[in-house]
């Protein structure tokens, strides 16, 4: 009779723990940051420079073990109507088409084989502020007066360095 009962406590105790140990091998979820250093961010998670381009790269990190993380922006600090920017196990990610304007991103974590999201990171705030379409122009004309010396100059030499004809023969 003890017999058959420490083996179906074993036996529950088995599916108990092969229920439990997958979760409890994972621990909490992970806790994704940024791996912007201080030269670059302010102690409000600014940018400490403008982006003039309308692009960046960003990453991140959060501990060992396999990872996907979800990385999010909004153009403003609420995240109420956010835009899913990358989902993956990658630690970077490249931005293009960035207006003028403050861009706000944020990141999370967990671990591949568990549901449970990891909560957000401190957001991140990135000034975009483009050259003025005027400096646009102005730089245009400068490389396009360059170019048109440039060509003048090597059509004079080239009319010049020809040979002359000889006389005589």
């Amino acid at each position: 009779m003890i017999r058959g009962t420490v083996a179906r406590m074993s036996a529950a105790a088995a599916v108990v723990l092969a229920i439990c140990l997958p979760s409890a091998a994972h621990g909490s979820p992970p806790v994704a940051r940024f791996t912007l250093g201080p030269a670059v961010l302010d102690p409000t998670g600014r940018l400490r420079s403008e982006v003039r381009e309308g692009y960046i790269s960003l990453s991140w990190e959060a501990g060992e073990g396999h990872t996907v993380y979800e990385l999010q922006s909004v153009c403003s600090g609420a995240f109420s109507d956010t835009v899913s920017r990358y989902q993956g196990p990658d630690t970077t990610s490249f931005i293009s088409g960035l207006e003028d304007g403050d861009h706000y991103f944020r990141v999370r974590a967990r671990h591949t084989e568990s549901e449970n999201w990891g909560p957000w990171s401190d957001p991140i705030i990135v000034p975009v502020r483009h050259h003025s379409m005027t400096l646009a122009w102005w730089l245009f004309g400068l490389g396009a007066g360059i170019f048109g010396m440039t060509v003048a100059f090597v059509i004079a030499n080239a009319r010049r360095a020809q040979p002359s004809e000889v006389a005589g023969d």
